[in-house]
């Protein structure tokens, strides 16, 4: 813990005396909004039980709601420091007593159910990308909602959500970072808050000129965190974070500064360079002397429907450290046999060399029978299974992409080059709203990213993870 954090500590977990006022603040409508790491989540998990504890006997049924059931099952249930685990047990006469299960079936489905002095209050889980089950929930009588990351929520749950609190009266408390500034969310509801004076001028300037574009809603309460705010997170920390994302992309603004923003023009270009993200063929494959050794392989394939089908080979240091894209191979307007033919003449030079660390192909999940079709191919000739790709959204794939480019972890040869020169013309679209927010000017750019990343998918994890 910083030396300076001023803080208090309740249950053994260190809150700073921001995070204490907003426990304490009784606004009906409550937005925490600001960096990642900020200990947003851990504030409103302790003000959504004071809540719950403290709502009348007759009111039943709860809700939190965030992106998806298991990463909200992370934060609260798995989390040793989530008010479920710190409250899961009372003391009553020297003993300890369960008061809070959580059940993953039965009526209701995923829930928590709390034993209170007032009664048993049920506190149901869904995520954003539940339709059936979040308009389930907010079919309920909600007497109180905590909504986590509601910056990734779509505008129909956004006015279903508010539409539900305002017939039910319910508190809602919010967390977020920073979204784009158009988004529902913001311009007809959040930006009605004021802030608490107290904490007024740490709030950035573009944030403070978003709020006062709305006329105050007495309802609302907005507050901004910052890595001050968060009394256990070490400069080294800060600093490592500080540096993950490249200054000026969406998520440097979003998670690092805890700003509001929309990112326009080319999408990688300005993080590309030859110097940092090119190296020779012979440099680097089946060269002992490399400075960047292989310890596994993976092949991504895309499949071209009215274009290109682009297979990619990439390697990857020890520690996953980084990915290079080493080679690819470009088939069009073809069919199976063909497609077989080609892919024979290009990998099997790789294969004696380099099969037995080649982990797999992973392709696009849409193309089933293609993946149905050369499956059986590919583990005849080459003992190599094919499975679909891992399912990231494109704004993670764009994420990823962005921050490895930056930090020199993701390589190209010449023999990829086309890639490289992919990856530097891709620009945004006019709508950021859009699932797929990249736009090309020509579509054979799209197939040779998707074709990579698809190769670079089943190990991001690993990547992620690399400090």
């Amino acid at each position: 813990m910083r030396k300076d954090a001023v803080h208090k500590t309740i249950k053994g977990v260190y809150l700073s005396e921001k995070a204490w006022d907003v426990i304490q603040d009784d606004s009906l409508y409550i937005s925490l909004e600001g960096v990642t790491g900020s200990l947003k989540s851990v504030t409103a998990d302790r003000k959504f039980h004071k809540a719950v504890y403290a709502s009348p006997r007759e009111q039943t049924q709860f809700a939190i709601i965030g992106t998806t059931t298991p990463v909200l099952e992370r934060t609260v249930i798995d989390n040793p420091i989530s008010f479920y685990n710190k409250h899961k047990y009372v003391k009553k006469n020297g003993k300890l007593y369960q008061v809070m299960y959580y059940k993953k079936s039965g009526k209701g489905g995923s829930r928590i159910e709390w034993h209170t002095p007032k009664g048993i209050k049920r506190i149901y889980f869904a995520g954003f990308d539940n339709k059936s089950r979040y308009k389930q929930i907010l079919g309920m009588t909600l007497y109180g909602v905590w909504a986590d990351e509601i910056q990734t929520a779509h505008d129909d749950f956004i006015g279903e959500l508010f539409t539900r609190l305002a017939r039910d009266n319910g508190f809602l408390i919010t967390t977020s970072n920073g979204g784009l500034p158009d988004q529902k969310i913001y311009v007809d509801y959040l930006n009605k808050g004021s802030a608490n004076p107290k904490y007024e001028s740490e709030i950035p300037e573009s944030t403070k000129n978003f709020l006062l574009s709305k006329e105050n809603d007495d309802r609302f309460r907005f507050y901004w965190f910052g890595f001050n705010d968060n009394p256990m997170m070490e400069d080294t920390q800060i600093n490592y974070l500080n540096n993950t994302h490249p200054p000026g992309s969406f998520e440097h603004n979003s998670k690092i500064l805890g700003i509001r923003g929309f990112v326009e023009g080319m999408i990688y270009a300005k993080y590309l360079s030859y110097e940092k993200n090119m190296v020779k063929f012979a440099d680097v494959y089946a060269n002992n002397d490399s400075p960047y050794p292989f310890v596994k392989y993976s092949i991504g394939c895309d499949v071209g429907s009215t274009d290109f089908t682009v297979f990619t080979l990439v390697g990857f240091t020890p520690r996953t450290r980084e990915a290079i894209v080493l080679d690819k191979c470009e088939i069009n307007h073809a069919g199976i046999d063909e497609i077989w033919d080609v892919f024979n003449k290009w990998y099997d030079p790789y294969y004696t060399k380099i099969g037995h660390k080649v982990k797999g192909m992973f392709i696009d999940s849409a193309a089933q029978i293609v993946k149905s079709s050369l499956a059986p191919l590919i583990m005849g000739r080459y003992n190599m299974q094919i499975a679909d790709s891992y399912k990231f959204t494109i704004k993670e794939r764009v994420d990823w992409g962005i921050r490895f480019i930056w930090q020199g972890r993701l390589m190209f040869t010449e023999y990829t080059k086309d890639t490289y020169d992919s990856f530097n013309n891709t620009l945004y679209t006019k709508n950021l709203h859009n699932t797929d927010i990249r736009d090309f000017p020509k579509h054979i750019y799209k197939d040779r990213i998707d074709s990579c990343e698809y190769a670079i998918t089943p190990f991001i994890e690993e990547m992620l993870n690399v400090m």
